[in-house]
């Protein structure tokens, strides 16, 4: 009997203790420590009750785990460099063209006026010539003004006379019959109308004055069509030796004060993805403006090349300047920078693992990494990666939490 009330009075117990759980307030639950049992009670003869299972305490009603998660602050993926100095060389971007170097571009003029003829049909930009080649003739074609036929027609006749008179001196000097300055004086003639008559014999052909190539190279320009009326001295065409060419790189001004220190440049055409280098080419820098062009706002810069046929003249390419080795720089990725407000900064690691943003002053780039001027110093940790990652973790620890009571 004793045993059944026992068992009567443990049982009320129990299903009082939930029902005055539940009707407590939700905060002051959350604020206390709660205590649940798992197991099962043994009631022994002598009628005392043992309980068989744990107790386990967990604090405003949250585990230990989920407590050191909400306090901990959650890193991003990152890396990190130990800052060092080193050398460096800095590279500015360009467009660029080629072009055939100056004294490698041969004018070749008219000799005398009159209508020009070409000689080939195939007369075009990039076809090579031989030096002696026939490219024009110069023809009269009944013109009553620069007249080629008559122009060597009238040189030959002032080269007889002239001759004749110069002959005819030399005889009367023997005897003092002139006087010196008679004799010097048809000497002189005939010097000049030979010079002249013998610079149109050599190019006279029955169908008119010849124009031949003066080198071996290929066509750059062709200046005169088929049928032009040219003057002595008129500009024909125009013949490349396969010699030199030159690079020119059109410059942002801002970088006008940094394009003493460039030495070299590598550079890409665009009709191929092959990288050439100015230092592999021979090559040398020759100069660079001290303004901007006139038809642009770019400042250019000139280097001498050797002459490979690949590298087409006037064609564009994009350039590369690389700066003079400077020694003693700090440099740091360019994935570590990060910008606010016109102004850059990085994020440096303390002793205590914490990431403190600092301020930098930015030098040249080349590219890959950017020299730092000011801010930072050696041997200090700096993020290098998964800085805007750490950023946005800083921004939303530091939040306000609004759902605190």
């Amino acid at each position: 009997m004793n045993k059944l009330i026992l068992y009567l009075s443990i049982a009320v117990c129990m299903a009082i203790v939930p029902a005055c759980s539940g009707g407590h307030d939700h905060t002051h639950e959350e604020a206390s420590d709660k205590v649940e049992t798992e197991g099962s009670f043994h009631v022994h003869d002598d009628g005392t009750v043992h309980y068989d299972g744990e107790t386990t305490s967990a604090g405003s009603g949250q585990s230990a785990d989920e407590d050191h998660d909400h306090d901990s602050e959650i890193i991003p993926e990152h890396t990190v460099i130990k800052t060092r100095k080193q050398d460096f060389r800095f590279i500015i971007k360009a467009g660029g063209t080629i072009h055939p170097d100056s004294k490698d571009v041969i004018s070749v003029a008219a000799k005398t006026g009159g209508i020009a003829r070409l000689t080939d049909h195939f007369l075009f930009p990039g076809i090579k010539v031989k030096k002696g080649a026939p490219l024009f003739i110069i023809t009269g074609d009944e013109l009553t003004a620069d007249n080629t036929e008559i122009a060597f027609l009238e040189a030959r006749s002032d080269w007889e006379k002239a001759k004749s008179q110069y002959e005819r001196a030399g005889r009367l000097i023997e005897t003092k019959l002139i006087t010196m300055d008679h004799f010097l004086e048809a000497r002189n003639e005939f010097e000049k109308a030979e010079i002249r008559y013998n610079n149109l014999r050599g190019s006279f052909s029955a169908n008119g004055n010849v124009v031949f190539s003066p080198v071996d190279g290929y066509i750059n320009q062709v200046l005169a069509t088929e049928g032009t009326k040219v003057s002595a001295g008129d500009p024909l065409l125009t013949v490349i030796i396969e010699h030199n060419l030159v690079l020119q790189a059109d410059v942002s001004p801002e970088h006008l004060s940094h394009l003493n220190s460039v030495s070299s440049a590598s550079f890409r055409m665009v009709y191929n993805e092959k990288v050439y280098n100015t230092s592999q080419l021979n090559g040398r820098k020759i100069s660079h403006a001290k303004s901007t062009g006139v038809n642009n706002f770019y400042i250019p810069v000139f280097f001498s090349i050797d002459y490979i046929p690949e590298l087409i003249p006037g064609t564009y390419a994009e350039v590369y300047l690389e700066g003079a080795p400077k020694p003693d720089c700090i440099t740091i990725p360019n994935t570590a920078i990060l910008e606010e407000f016109g102004k850059y900064f990085v994020y440096v690691e303390d002793e205590e693992h914490h990431f403190i943003k600092r301020y930098i002053i930015k030098g040249m780039t080349n590219g890959i990494e950017t020299e730092v001027l000011q801010g930072l110093s050696e041997n200090e940790i700096v993020v290098a990666t998964g800085a805007y990652g750490i950023k946005m973790s800083q921004m939303s620890t530091t939040a306000p939490d609004t759902h605190k009571h």
